[in-house]
């Protein structure tokens, strides 16, 4: 049975741009910065810093695939998540270099003790971060680079303050 989109007990989706903007010169770095690495998975973890909640958000619709999910006709969009869950299936294949990640914001980076991606997967987190938090993020940087059973890239980006959550008219 595919699983769901990304855990959603611990992650949200990142909203959509308010102006529009789906890139940037530090949006598409860090959308390479993510990329590098990922397959075959040589860099299992990596942790990223942007200042800008907008930057941080582009990189995340970039990376999930909201842009061609919008830009697409229905059909398109049945082909794009018919392509991803196949994706999903053949987990044991490393992904294609374009394939979607899951990519979302932490809002209690604390809880993301136990979280195990099942793709390649950007989790936004944003600062300050307390004490929980860095051990969190310890424990899962710990846990990408020596278990067997992470077989897909993750990569955490810290944004610095800014509102990540906010919804969008």
């Amino acid at each position: 049975m595919p699983l769901r989109r990304f855990d959603s007990r611990r992650l949200t989706a990142v909203p959509p741009m308010p102006d529009g903007l789906r890139q940037c010169p530090d949006s598409d770095a860090l959308v390479m910065a993510c990329r590098h690495g990922a397959a075959p998975l040589s860099v299992p973890w990596a942790l990223l810093e942007t200042p800008d909640a907008d930057v941080a958000r582009r990189v995340c619709l970039a990376l999930d695939g909201s842009w061609e999910l919008v830009d697409a006709s229905s059909c398109g969009r049945l082909a794009i998540r018919a392509g991803a869950l196949l994706a999903d299936l053949a987990s044991w294949r490393p992904p294609r270099p374009g394939a979607y990640w899951d990519a979302g914001w932490a809002a209690d980076p604390s809880v993301l003790s136990g979280f195990v991606p099942r793709r390649a997967t950007l989790v936004v987190v944003q600062q300050p971060l307390d004490q929980r938090d860095r051990a969190a993020l310890a424990d899962l940087a710990a846990r990408a680079r020596g278990t067997p059973g992470f077989r897909h890239a993750l990569r955490c980006l810290v944004v610095g303050p800014g509102d990540m959550g906010r919804a969008t008219a």
